[in-house]
């Protein structure tokens, strides 16, 4: 008895806090419709358009399709897609909500090619889901489940959170409809669990009524109200009416199968209350069915009748097939327990009729959907084509500047290549051409060497003769011939060979007095006959000076240029200038 009060009184508070939820929400869209109404701009107003079909989507989608149409044909006369887009996505549910599954696929497949167009990852996955997700609702769980694991794998590519665990959740849906229970709440829970982490309450709420579900089916009946439970306080919070009239319904049956008659009307009703202020019909439709199952259950069936009828007048004129043929299968059932035959054979051809123009409705749908895809791939197919087109002729104006590339590399490489021989041969004629003077330069030097040594023997004779002569006059003529004739010796040579040698060697004692600016004349001469490879027997022979003063000379010249190894030769060194 306590367990029922306090299920009486939670459905209270639940019920008056989502009684004050609709009315705030109708407040909102009836300020949103005002600004509607006052505003002129057009991108303001596809935008509050938006806005309004968001609101509506779950609780009236016919009037969402309203708004959102009006969004997509003044984004599309503005030429903005991605407002279009937005339109397109909102539409696809919308019309899948509403059972017209073909304008569905249509609205997705649209929104596909735009976003493909776009670049736009995460609406390209979200056009996926809802493909899938009206090849459910057409029975067709292979393609279904197709379509949510391409969705799965973008979305988990791009990080999208929110959208994994909506593809999550759809898989979990396909696997509860092919009765693999186990499966489907694998997939449940890592959907509730992701949602859980964004903190994404509309996603919360849909795990936990999903998990319930699950509940349900393997009979844990605890489990199974905690869950819608707190599914229902969860959709109160962010005002989803009709989840919450779905999580009411779905409690009004557990409990109408676990025989509590009180708590189970009551919570069905409160649920066709919300669906009445909604004036959600398919969801109506499926609350009264089932307190006709609970009239059933508690033998009242009449009153199981009489409902069943209201329901059916109510949908039949009302172009939704679905809803007519649950309602005419419902009459069926009950007039046959109640033994009518003609009324039973009635519903039963309403029934029969029903399910064959249910029948058609899917066939034209997918065929539809077909035509949707072939125009879709034909459309990708072109994109291809095109891409190909262009891959080719980027990969040719690549290969020709590759080309270009590399011909002017050879042309610059031959260019270089004679340019180095030429340099390498006039090299190679400019070391001749020095070695050649140098030679000469040397032959000279010799040849003056020659000289002097003359001039020493004819100095020598005559300082003999100037011994034997007797006359003074003879012996002073005798001297300055001699003197003239050292004289002659030490300058001529010097000069002749320091004309001779800057001819060959232009910059050698200008490089050599500017990195030794301290270096005196003497010192430069001898550099000089180094720069020639002279021995100092022939620098000596040249210069008159004895051998041991030109080693000293060299010497103090190799600490002049700070020579400090000894295996470095001055030679060596000099040869660098």
């Amino acid at each position: 008895m306590l367990d029922k009060i306090k299920i009486i009184l939670f459905s209270f508070l639940i019920f008056g806090f989502t009684l004050q939820l609709l009315s705030q929400e109708f407040k909102n869209t009836d300020s949103l419709e005002k600004r509607l109404y006052l505003t002129q701009g057009n991108l303001e107003r596809v935008e509050l358009l938006i806005q309004l079909a968001d609101l509506y989507i779950y609780n009236k989608p016919v009037k969402a399709l309203l708004y959102a149409d009006e969004a997509y044909h003044i984004s599309n006369n503005l030429g903005d897609e991605p407002q279009m887009l937005q339109t397109l996505l909102i539409m696809a549910k919308a019309y899948r909500l509403k059972t017209d599954l073909a304008k569905s696929l249509q609205s997705a497949n649209r929104a596909l090619e735009i976003s493909s167009r776009l670049g736009y990852q995460s609406e390209y996955a979200m056009s996926i889901l809802d493909i899938g997700k009206a090849y459910r609702d057409l029975g067709d769980n292979a393609r279904s489940s197709e379509s949510c694991f391409k969705a799965l794998e973008i979305f988990e590519k791009i990080d999208n959170k929110k959208g994994i665990a909506d593809a999550l959740n759809s898989i979990g849906n396909n696997y509860f409809d092919q009765k693999e229970i186990p499966k489907s709440y694998e997939y449940y829970q890592r959907s509730l669990a992701i949602s859980k982490t964004i903190n994404d309450k509309i996603g919360i709420a849909r795990g936990l009524n999903n998990v319930a579900d699950y509940y349900s089916y393997t009979n844990e009946t605890e489990k199974v109200i905690y869950h819608y439970k707190e599914a229902i306080r969860i959709n109160s919070e962010i005002g989803q009416m009709q989840w919450v009239g779905i999580n009411l319904m779905n409690i009004g049956e557990v409990l109408t199968k676990n025989n509590h008659p009180d708590s189970a009307v009551f919570y069905i009703r409160k649920s066709i209350a919300i669906f009445e202020k909604l004036n959600n019909i398919p969801n109506l439709v499926l609350a009264k069915l089932s307190l006709c199952d609970f009239w059933v259950s508690t033998g009242n069936l009449d009153k199981a009748i009489d409902l069943a009828q209201e329901t059916y007048e109510l949908v039949k004129d009302e172009n939704l097939l679905r809803c007519t043929y649950q309602a005419a299968l419902n009459l069926h059932d009950l007039y046959k327990i109640k033994g009518d035959l003609k009324n039973t054979c009635l519903f039963s051809e309403i029934q029969h009729q029903l399910n064959d123009s249910l029948e058609t409705s899917k066939s034209l749908t997918k065929i539809s959907q077909l035509e949707l895809q072939a125009e879709f791939d034909k459309i990708n197919q072109q994109k291809i084509i095109e891409q190909q087109r262009q891959n080719y002729i980027f990969s040719t104006i690549i290969i020709i500047i590759i080309f270009v590339f590399i011909s002017i590399i050879i042309v610059i490489f031959a260019r270089n290549r004679i340019k180095v021989k030429r340099i390498f041969f006039e090299q190679q004629r400019l070391e001749a051409d020095i070695e050649y003077k140098n030679k000469e330069l040397t032959s000279k030097v010799m040849t003056l060497m020659k000289k002097n040594e003359i001039n020493s023997e004819l100095s020598n004779k005559l300082l003999q003769l100037e011994k034997e002569a007797k006359s003074e006059t003879i012996k002073s003529g005798i001297k300055n011939i001699v003197s003239e004739l050292h004289k002659s010796k030490d300058k001529d040579v010097w000069e002749e060979f320091n004309v001779r040698f800057k001819e060959v060697h232009t910059d050698f004692y200008l490089r050599l007095i500017k990195n030794h600016p301290d270096i005196s004349p003497s010192e430069q001469r001898l550099c000089a006959f180094l720069k020639l490879n002279l021995s100092t027997k022939d620098i000596s022979e040249l210069t008159g000076l004895q051998f041991r003063s030109i080693e000293n000379a060299r010497s103090k010249l190799r600490k002049k240029l700070k020579i400090t190894n000894p295996k470095d030769s001055l030679v060596s060194f000099l040869a660098r200038y």
